[in-house]
């Protein structure tokens, strides 16, 4: 079975993409495919949030990314080096969230079969 690696690199809140490659996400984890999340560059930003609906109607995505585990994914990751960039403190992520170093996250984009991206 292909294993998947969903990247997200856009902003949050200014387009539907991240939520949009998380529900892609959930979409293969159900056709059960091993699926991983990383985090990079702005993605970051959404990762602090705590409202439930942002001002454009985009759903909110911690709560989403708590939800994953009923779909079978578990493994979220967060870039260390964006997280430095925008001085977020790891303690500010949700629980399910791993913060992975570049070296780390070389070895996701080397072990998935499909790398789906999101970039800005």
């Amino acid at each position: 079975m292909k294993s998947y690696l969903f990247v997200a690199s856009r902003a949050p809140f200014t387009s539907p993409h991240t939520l949009e490659l998380i529900d892609t996400a959930m979409v293969a984890a159900v056709f059960e495919h091993p699926v991983r999340i990383l985090f990079r560059h702005l993605a970051v930003l959404g990762l602090t949030n705590s409202d439930d609906i942002r001002p454009n109607g985009n759903r909110n995505l911690v709560k989403v990314l708590n939800a994953l585990p009923t779909y079978e994914i578990e493994e979220i990751y967060v870039c260390e080096r964006a997280l430095q960039h925008f001085q977020i403190e790891s303690a500010a992520l949700p629980d399910c969230a791993k913060v992975v170093s570049l070296d780390a996250q070389r070895s996701l984009f080397a072990e998935a079969a499909v790398v789906i991206g999101a970039q800005g």
